[in-house]
C-alpha cells in the first residue's frame, strides 16, 4: 500500500503562481488580468475548493484499479461543503513497487490537481487556454497509470552481451 498525501496549500500555491504569470502575460485591460490572477482570492476560493474536491474524486476514480476498496458497512455520503487540508491517495500496489515510481505518481497527482483547477478556472476567465490545461491533466493521469503499471522488479540482465 502506498499513501500519497497532497497538501492543499501547496496545490493552491502552484495554481496561484501559474494564474499570476498567465495574467501578467496578457496584453489586455487590468480587469481581464485580475480575473485570471485572482483564482486564490477570498471570493473565489470556495469555487476552487469545490474544483479541487471534484478533481480528487475524479483522480481516485481514474485510478480505480489501484484505489478500489471493498466496504463491509453501508456507504453514507453527503454533498456538504468541506475544505480538506490535504488529499490522501491510497494505492494498492505490489510489495516490490519502486519508490522512484511512487514519487513520480505523487508528482503527477499534484500536477493533475493543479491542471484541473486551471482548466476549470480558465473556462471562465481565459477561454483561449483552458483546453491546454485539460490536455495536461489528461496527460498526467495517463502518466500515473503508466507509472503504476510499470515493471516493479529489477531487470535481470544476461551475462552474455549478445
Amino acid at each position: 500500500m502506498i499513501t500519497i498525501t497532497l497538501n492543499r496549500e501547496a496545490i493552491l500555491y502552484d495554481i496561484g503562481n501559474i494564474a499570476y504569470i498567465t495574467g501578467d502575460l496578457m496584453h489586455s485591460d487590468v480587469k481581464d488580468q485580475s480575473g485570471v490572477q485572482d483564482v486564490n482570492n477570498e471570493g473565489n476560493i470556495d469555487k476552487v475548493t469545490r474544483i479541487l474536491n471534484k478533481s480528487f474524486n475524479e483522480l481516485v476514480y481514474g485510478l480505480t484499479a489501484f484505489t478500489k476498496k471493498d466496504y463491509t458497512e453501508d456507504i453514507v455520503l453527503d454533498d456538504n461543503f468541506s475544505v480538506p487540508g490535504e488529499y490522501v491517495l491510497e494505492l494498492s500496489t505490489s510489495l516490490t513497487f519502486s519508490s522512484t515510481n511512487a514519487k513520480a505518481v505523487m508528482t503527477a497527482a499534484h500536477e493533475y490537481m493543479v491542471d484541473m483547477v486551471l482548466f476549470e478556472w480558465f473556462t471562465i476567465t481565459k477561454k483561449d487556454e483552458f483546453e491546454l490545461y485539460k490536455m495536461k491533466a489528461d496527460e498526467e493521469l495517463l502518466k500515473m497509470k503508466r507509472y503504476l503499471n510499470s515493471r516493479t522488479k529489477a531487470v535481470r540482465r544476461p551475462l552474455r552481451p549478445f
